[in-house]
């Protein structure tokens, strides 16, 4: 194989690599503090380790796994003053692509934002874990389309990508989803209405929201893990939650 191929060979196959391992640790699929290993993962995606070891590298680079010398690699604990810092910079950036958005969106985008928190609604309502953070996932990428500001779409992509683990866990308790979606529902209000203060008070108050489910659930979260990085089922939660956590998924999961 010519060298040029086997650079590129390789590349694909970090790149697929990190792709797996970046969803397993925003999905909870693997557990903070969970070590992960080099020589599991190349064989779930069979590969060599070379490509998993550099796939590592980059996800350290964006701070969701910690490499400590001759113990390998661990998913990055959870951490108060992250999110705190995380939760200041995503609330900012939101509040300016809500007032882009109610001077930029187009109705056909307003209509897919609205089929969006009808299909929330119905996630709630049949306590749907698994479907909610993907619509939320979908409400806020198409909000940020709505911005037409490809430099602040990239910036709150990158502040989300580090904080979604965290929304994931907030929201497998019901009240976390109930809260969400009522905010969700008041900033669709202020898009249709074109009322760019609205947007802006909705989407800060939508972040203050986020912060404080996610901190009153700190200590539940942390309860949810062994030390081993496997599930507990905690008293009071509900089953079927979709948070799965722990356990390394096949290479065909996705």
């Amino acid at each position: 194989m010519p060298p040029e191929k086997k650079v590129r060979r390789k590349a694909n196959l970090t790149e697929r690599a990190f792709h797996f391992l970046e969803k397993s640790i925003m999905d909870v699929l693997l557990a903070p503090g969970e070590r992960i290993s080099e020589a599991k993962v190349a064989r779930s995606l069979k590969m060599s380790r070379g490509p998993v070891r550099e796939a590592l590298r980059k996800l350290e680079s964006v701070g969701l796994v910690t490499r400590e010398a001759n113990r390998g690699a661990r998913v990055t604990e959870f951490n108060e003053r992250e999110l705190s810092e995380l939760d200041a910079l995503r609330s900012h950036l939101l509040t300016m692509a809500g007032r882009l958005a109610t001077e930029l969106a187009t109705p056909e985008q307003i209509g897919k934002m609205r089929l969006i928190v009808e299909e929330m609604g119905e996630a709630v309502a049949a306590e749907d874990y698994i479907a909610y953070p993907e619509m939320n996932t979908e409400f806020h990428r198409l909000l940020n389309e709505m911005s037409a500001n490809a430099k602040l779409s990239a910036l709150i992509e990158q502040v989300y990508r580090q904080i979604s683990r965290y929304h994931v866990l907030a929201m497998s308790y019901r009240e976390g989803l109930v809260d969400s979606l009522g905010s969700h529902r008041r900033i669709l209000a202020a898009i249709e209405n074109r009322d760019p203060a609205a947007a802006e008070r909705e989407l800060a108050e939508h972040g203050r929201l986020s912060y404080r489910v996610l901190l009153e659930n700190f200590g539940r979260l942390r309860r949810v893990f062994r030390a081993n990085g496997t599930p507990r089922q905690e008293s009071g939660r509900p089953s079927g939650s979709g948070v799965n956590i722990g356990h390394l998924p096949s290479a065909s999961s996705g």
